[in-house]
Parts: structure tokens; sequence; C-alpha cells
């Protein structure tokens, strides 16, 4: 992690299981003061598509800092409970897209791809 931190990544992925580790925790630390954006997974779920769609806002608006990208995750995603009782969001990258690149339409059609 040291190591990513050094080479400021535009975006971090950490899918990890485990007790709380204090070395971690500052590395994190130190990437979020850096402006580095910082997904996790949380209860076993999917951070590597919100990596995935963060990479991609980020390549479409640059300026978009971690805050502004957490509220149009927060604003797209939607709820799902899979399996039964679970709790977790699905990414809608086309209403990310939408949302964060003026002029970005999405199709209504299944693929929902942009224009």
């Amino acid at each position: 992690m040291a190591f990513v931190v050094d080479r400021r990544p535009d975006v971090v992925n950490l899918s990890l299981a485990g007790p709380r580790d204090p070395l971690l925790e500052r590395l994190l630390r130190a990437a979020l003061d850096r402006g580095i954006t910082v997904v996790a997974a949380y209860q076993d779920r999917s951070a590597a598509t919100f990596s995935g769609v963060i990479a991609l806002l980020l390549e479409r608006a640059p300026g978009l800092d971690a805050e502004r990208l957490a509220e149009i995750l927060r604003q797209t995603s939607r709820p799902v409970a899979d399996p039964p009782g679970a709790a977790g969001r699905r990414v809608d990258a086309c209403a990310a897209l939408e949302r964060a690149v003026p002029g970005i339409q999405c199709d209504q059609g299944a693929s929902r791809s942009p224009r």
C-alpha cells in the first residue's frame, strides 16, 4: 500500500477482510490526504465494479473530487438484496456518466450505452 500511495493513482480498490490494522489505517489516511480516491469492499460486495466506474468518471470528468464522486454514485446506484437479507448497491455506470459529464445521454434500451 505504501508503494501505491507513493505513485499517487487516481483510484485504489481495496477488497480486503480481516481485523483492524493500524498500519493500513495510516496508509489509507495518507492516500486520502493526497487526494486518492479509495474504494473498499463492504459486506463482501462489488468494490471492483465501483472502482471501474469511478475510473471511467475520472477519465471523462477529471476535475471530480472524492466527495463529488461519492455523491454521484449515491444518486445513481440502486439498492440490491442478493442474497436475500444482504444489503448493497448496484452501480449504474451510464446514469453516473449522465450526472457527471454534460452532454452524455444514455439510451433507454436494454444496453443503456452512452451516446
